[in-house]
């Protein structure tokens, strides 16, 4: 069968449905392709073991639920690589949206990454169906580390101005002032790579310095120019009035 067009897709889900309604271990090879529409694929929910390879290809059905599947043995290898293919399942700007397989554990004989979570496509935390804690890009990770997304499962990644900090969470979010300790200075509680000097605002023009402690604090009103060195009323040694 393999990536074969059919001659007749009706004919072909009635094929489907007459090998695996009602199996359990699938001796050979676990062959889904070439589905489209809203056909009625119930018939695989019963599968819970194939000791060939698992093979979807060119299917744009909403779900195929193999929620039963939890071992993919790989006596036989699609393509001689692959114990788990997925290939081509778009057609027309729609495509396969779900592929539940809750229940898988272990695939050519290898057990999925603790962090896995419905599968895996191979060995370690980047080959996982979905990820039991978080998802940073492609890899499973027990924690983000870095920024925990709304859902508490997906990981984004931290405003530059923020200090990556290891072992817990960086930011909060995306923004500057969202960070969990800042990387150069902060600025009222934005973390700023240097403080404002001469800025534009509502009140006049804005000048701060750094403090010791790498915050910025704003110069005495009475000072013209930025403010590095202070005198005792706060303003720059060189550039003052009065």
């Amino acid at each position: 069968m393999k990536l074969a067009l059919p001659s007749s897709e009706q004919n072909h889900y009635q094929t489907l449905k007459l090998l695996y309604c009602g199996c359990q271990v699938v001796h050979g090879n676990l062959e889904i392709t070439h589905l489209h529409g809203q056909p009625d694929l119930s018939f695989l929910q019963g599968i819970v073991e194939v000791q060939g390879y698992a093979l979807v290809a060119h299917v744009s059905v909403g779900m195929i639920p193999l929620d039963s599947l939890r071992i993919i043995r790989g006596s036989q290898l699609f393509n001689n690589s692959y114990a788990l293919a997925v290939v081509d399942n778009t057609a027309a700007g729609a495509g396969l949206r779900t592929l539940r397989l809750r229940n898988l554990t272990e695939e050519q004989g290898r057990v999925c990454d603790p962090l896995c979570s419905g599968g895996c496509w191979g060995p370690g935390p980047r080959q996982c169906v979905s990820c039991s804690a978080s998802q940073r890009g492609v890899e499973c990770v027990e924690e983000c580390h870095l920024y925990q997304g709304s859902d508490g499962s997906l990981c984004g990644v931290c405003h530059s101005e923020c200090r990556p900090i290891n072992g817990s969470a960086s930011c909060h979010g995306p923004g500057p002032h969202q960070c969990a300790e800042c990387l150069h200075l902060q600025d009222g509680g934005v973390c700023v790579s240097r403080c404002p000097s001469g800025v534009k605002e509502e009140q006049g023009t804005v000048w701060k310095y750094r403090n010791a402690s790498g915050h910025c604090l704003s110069c005495n009103t009475n000072c013209t120019l930025s403010c590095t060195e202070m005198d005792e009323r706060g303003c720059p040694v060189h550039s003052q009035t009065g």
